[in-house]
């Protein structure tokens, strides 16, 4: 088997993990839009139906909340990029390019971590803890894949430096 064709089924299997993990639950789920690491911990809670309505609505006014950071730090990481690669190395501009990547990154944290304690808020304690359980497993596959893609860089670099 070719380099590339084991580079591909890697990214392949890689990709496939990923969707599987934060696949969208189905119609009727908690909310809409980005969460959806939490959203897929959280439809396995037995949420009652006061819950379900009270997250909705966090999730919600969190989302109007972060959605202009998103674009922000889009906009933000193009600008970094863009400057990183300007013909002419300038200092200056990638640096405060940078600088603005890392206070958006800074915001969405802040919001992210308001978001789960406004949610947590509305769980017993034992959902928080099975709603932390599967956040720790959550990191730990995330972790598990960002090793699996040093590990192939660091196999298959030099077939893409030769």
């Amino acid at each position: 088997m070719s380099t590339w064709s084991v580079i591909a089924a890697s990214l392949v299997a890689i990709l496939g993990s990923f969707g599987a993990v934060v696949a969208e639950p189905g119609p009727g789920a908690l909310g809409h839009g980005r969460f959806i690491p939490l959203r897929h911990a959280l439809s396995r809670l037995d949420l009652t139906p006061e819950q379900k309505t009270s997250i909705r609505e966090i999730l919600e006014n969190e989302r109007a909340t972060l959605a202009p950071l998103k674009d922000a730090a889009i906009q933000a990481r193009r600008a970094l990029a863009e400057a990183a690669d300007a013909p002419t190395f300038d200092d200056g501009s990638v640096r405060a390019a940078a600088e603005r990547v890392a206070k958006v990154r800074v915001d969405l944290a802040v919001g992210r971590a308001r978001s789960l304690a406004r949610v947590r808020a509305v769980l017993t304690p034992e959902q928080a803890r099975r709603l932390e359980d599967a956040r720790v497993a959550i990191r730990e596959r995330s972790e598990r894949r960002q090793w699996m893609r040093q590990q192939l860089w660091r196999e298959c670099a030099g077939d893409f430096l030769n």
